[in-house]
């Protein structure tokens, strides 16, 4: 052969084995690192134990049957009497001659079963639970079984959650939807909108206004609103009238867990819509109840806004208790600008059942005018030819805040009408120990001086051949570890070594594998095991050995678990070796 023809083969030889050696050293390599980075990642699988299939023994063929006993009771002795009477021959109850030692009769053989009453309350019912029920606030909502349903929050009140429905009232002389003359506001449609919009009670209205206080749906209702409305028939008596049916009514409903909310301002007609108010209350209660002013930390005022001073227009200043009557309620003349007398609260046996105000919040939240001609109204703009300024929105908001205040008491006060239902189980909050929160600084202090302490602990190295499963073969292993002399590996079946009792710290070892030889530093870790992954990289006399140290550490029973499946040399390493 010509020159050029050996210089091509030889050319090519040197090609491909350049190819193969790059194809080796940057897919090959990275692909078994690769493997050995997801064994170490992967968390062990619980594998079942597998127990020992035996057949059944094969029992023995027995045929047994009962004899009657062939001995004769004893004999009385003449003239002998027995000590018990003979009982009369009654028929017994089926199931109390039998005797288990005796044959089975022939005939089929009824038994008496006690049966379950229908009416008894099962295990299943006693042990049902309301936190365990797919129920949503929207279902309950439009079941139209209750008036308000409630979720309390004991963690914060206003996570209180549920729902709320008003129903409006047009009575003689007191009303909780019609309030100016034409009787056309619904002045709860504002405050029910305010509800739903900021917390998460869901408030709406429910039928139609109505005209007398006495039907038996009103029970339900946890709140009812009594404002100065339109009066029928004369009006030269009291501002506000009921029958004697409709007071009979009230008192029940009071007594049962209602609760009312009273407002009125300061104008003429205020003043007898609240003089009137008192005098019902007091004659439908009585001298089981009080009238007082209801102090600052009085539940009302932190329902779910809290007030320190009041609602807005109150003033709360100490007041001591006045000798006399339990129902006094100072008389203040009206449009006089003086200050409102603020709220006061009716109280029986313990809880406050009704909320008497003077400060016309039902008027503020809606937008009306005051019920005194004189505030807040401004002059127009005057002067030559200039254009008025356009008149300035009303302020609802701080009304609107203390309107679900006495909502919010209405439904979460003991002994109230509204439903209260438990949280869901799977709703409910871990209780705070109270305890102060750890800062990020402090968490890593704390985990380096977790690793210190490992650090005094034994540190583990194993090394594993490359590509996962492999054996290691012919010529062995050898390790020479600073400090702890030469460790041989001779069995060619192994997969690798594991070498405990080892310090943590920087370790310097020299592997010789394949008539290569390469030495590395490696960085052990204290109670954890550090793994390497050796291989021959290369092709005959260009071969290398290639020492790969993983990132990730495990204790050595988690390790073994993700390395089960190899045969591995356990080497308990000793100073000197």
């Amino acid at each position: 052969m010509s020159r050029l023809v050996w210089a091509s083969i030889f050319l090519s030889l040197i090609l491909h084995i350049s190819v193969l050696l790059l194809v080796d050293n940057l897919f090959l390599e990275e692909r078994e690192v690769s493997v050995f980075r997801a064994r170490l990642a992967s968390v062990p699988r619980f594998v079942q134990q597998q127990k020992l299939v035996a057949a059944a023994p094969t029992l023995l063929n027995v045929d047994m049957e009962y004899v009657r006993s062939q001995a004769n009771p004893a004999s009385l002795p003449e003239g002998a009497v027995p000590l018990v009477a003979a009982a009369a021959a009654v028929a017994p109850p089926p199931g109390e001659n039998y005797d288990p030692t005796l044959p089975k009769r022939d005939g089929a053989e009824l038994l008496v079963e006690a049966m379950p009453d229908p009416t008894a309350s099962s295990v299943n019912d006693s042990a049902a639970s309301e936190a365990m029920e797919l129920l949503l606030i929207e279902d309950l909502m439009r079941a139209d079984r209750e008036k308000a349903v409630i979720i309390p929050d004991v963690y914060s009140r206003r996570d209180t959650r549920g729902f709320v429905k008003f129903t409006p009232l047009r009575l003689n002389g007191v009303g909780g939807y019609g309030l100016d003359g034409q009787g056309g506001k619904p002045v709860l449609e504002d405050v029910a909108r305010y509800v739903r919009d900021h917390t998460q009670v869901q408030a709406q209205l429910h039928g139609f206004p109505i005209e007398y206080f006495n039907s038996p749906p009103l029970r339900k209702d946890p709140l009812h609103f009594f404002f100065p409305g339109i009066q029928r028939g004369s009006t030269n008596g009291p501002r506000a009238v009921l029958g004697e049916d409709e007071l009979v009514f009230l008192g029940e409903y009071l007594r049962g867990g209602g609760s009312l909310f009273i407002d009125a301002g300061q104008g003429p007609g205020d003043r007898r819509f609240l003089q009137a108010m008192v005098a019902m209350l007091k004659r439908v209660i009585g001298s089981e109840g009080r009238l007082f002013p209801l102090p600052a930390n009085h539940a009302v005022y932190h329902a779910f806004y809290s007030y320190e001073n009041g609602f807005p227009g109150e003033l709360k200043r100490p007041i001591a208790d006045l000798p006399g009557s339990n129902w006094y309620y100072p008389d203040q003349a009206p449009c006089t600008g003086q200050t409102p007398r603020g709220l006061y609260g009716v109280e029986w046996q313990g809880q406050t059942v009704a909320v008497i105000s003077d400060l016309a919040l039902h008027r503020g939240w809606s937008g009306l005018s005051p019920s005194c001609p004189d505030q807040g109204v401004e002059e127009p703009a005057e002067g030559g030819g200039e254009e008025a300024e356009p008149e300035e929105a009303p302020v609802q908001t701080p009304f609107l805040q203390a309107a679900t205040n006495i909502i919010f008491h209405a439904l979460t006060r003991p002994g109230g009408v509204a439903v209260k239902r438990q949280a869901p189980s799977w709703g409910k909050q871990r209780v705070q120990s109270g305890r102060p929160g750890v800062e990020p600084e402090a968490e890593i202090q704390l985990a380096s001086e977790g690793e210190d302490l490992l650090d005094d602990l034994e540190a583990s190295l194993a090394f594993v051949r490359a590509p996962l499963g492999k054996r290691i073969g012919e010529g062995g292993l050898r390790l020479r570890i600073a400090g702890y002399g030469l460790l041989e590996i001779v069995d060619g079946l192994l997969h690798g070594a594991l070498i405990r009792n080892l310090p943590s710290g920087p370790c310097w070892i020299e592997v010789e594998y394949g008539d290569e030889q390469q030495g590395m530093e490696i960085e052990l870790r204290g109670g954890r095991v550090t793994t390497v992954a050796f291989s021959l990289r290369g092709l005959g006399f260009w071969s290398s050995l290639s020492l790969k140290p993983q990132n990730e550490r495990f204790a050595v029973e988690s390790w073994s678990e993700r390395f089960g499946d190899l045969a591995l040399e356990e080497i308990y390493a000793e100073l000197g070796e």
